[in-house]
C-alpha cells in the first residue's frame, strides 16, 4: 500500500494497473473522502474525538519510507 498526501500520478497509475503490481495506492482525495466517510459514521465531525477513538482502537506503527525504496 502507497499512501502520499499529494497525488498519485496517471502514470503511475498506468504502470502499476499494466505491469499487475500488487499494490494500492491511496492519494491525499482518497485519505481525505475516507475521514469524511468515517466522520460521518461516527455521527460527528469532530476531527480530533475521531483520531482519538481510533487509536484507543487499534495499535498504530506508521512507517515512513522514500519512494525510490518502494521500486522494485
Amino acid at each position: 500500500m502507497f499512501v502520499t498526501t499529494g497525488v498519485v500520478s496517471t502514470r503511475a497509475q498506468t504502470e502499476v494497473f499494466e505491469d499487475r503490481y500488487p499494490l494500492v495506492m491511496i492519494s491525499a482525495l482518497g485519505v481525505a473522502t475516507a475521514v469524511r466517510q468515517m466522520l460521518h459514521k461516527a455521527g460527528h465531525n469532530d476531527l480530533g474525538k475521531l483520531l482519538a477513538a481510533f487509536d484507543e482502537r487499534h495499535e498504530l506503527s506508521p512507517r515512513v519510507m522514500d519512494a525510490e525504496r518502494l521500486v522494485v
